[in-house]
């Protein structure tokens, strides 16, 4: 069940991250096609009102053209005129593209308000599945812990389970103690009680200090015998 559990856990952390990826990459793509076509309308309409002011400018010269031929009067009003003209011209023209800079200008804050907004509830979106990400971290390694006690647990009763099934023959036991070969006790022992290695470890070591005892007796005694 708790195997489970963890698939179950799994699974949901690589959807999470299979949206995340797939709402960046979105609102990525969405903020590029929006930036291309306001760019090209404003490519457009530039490229017209160039278009437009070229056949201003030629209709101007054709104008002065047919007015070359006449007297100096005439020179002098048709030049007065051109003069209105090319002020007319650039006052139409700075008209013009102060008039398509404040609809671009417009139209490129509008489309910031709304990539804004829509950003801003990704983020909060982003927030929230995070949240639930670590969460669901936190969630796998409570779940863990307590699978690794658990192992431990059951470990240790079937230890149990079997010290009772093998100490119901203990005639070799008994045929040890009987002969006094501790050595040979702590593997009988060991494998008795179903003992760890660091148990083992321990009977070895105050096995060895007691050996070490008992020779020191030992010989004391001899040496008193002796004496």
């Amino acid at each position: 069940m708790i195997n489970a559990e963890n698939d179950k856990l799994n699974k949901t952390i690589k959807q999470l991250q299979i949206s995340f990826a797939r709402e960046r990459s979105q609102i990525s793509d969405i903020n590029h096609e929006q930036l291309q076509q306001l760019r090209l309308e404003y490519e457009n309409k530039m490229k017209n009102l160039e278009e437009e002011l070229t056949n201003q400018r030629n209709n101007n010269n054709i104008m002065v053209n047919n007015n070359t031929s006449d007297d100096s009067n005439s020179m002098i009003n048709s030049n007065t005129s051109f003069e209105e003209i090319k002020d007319e011209n650039c006052s139409i023209r700075s008209n013009v593209s102060s008039s398509l800079e404040r609809n671009f200008l417009e139209e490129i804050l509008s489309t910031s308000n709304g990539t804004s907004k829509s950003s801003t509830n990704n983020g909060q979106n982003l927030d929230n599945l995070t949240q639930l990400l670590a969460e669901s971290e936190n969630n796998i390694n409570l779940l863990s812990e307590q699978n690794r006690l658990l192992k431990e647990e059951i470990r240790r009763l079937q230890r149990n389970f079997d010290r009772v099934d093998i100490a119901d023959n203990l005639e070799y036991l008994k045929n040890i103690l009987l002969k006094d070969e501790q050595e040979r006790l702590i593997g009988v022992l060991s494998i008795i009680l179903k003992l760890t290695t660091e148990e083992t470890a321990i009977f070895h070591e105050f096995l060895t200090e007691n050996l070490h005892n008992n020779k020191s007796l030992t010989s004391s005694w001899n040496l008193w015998q002796w004496s």
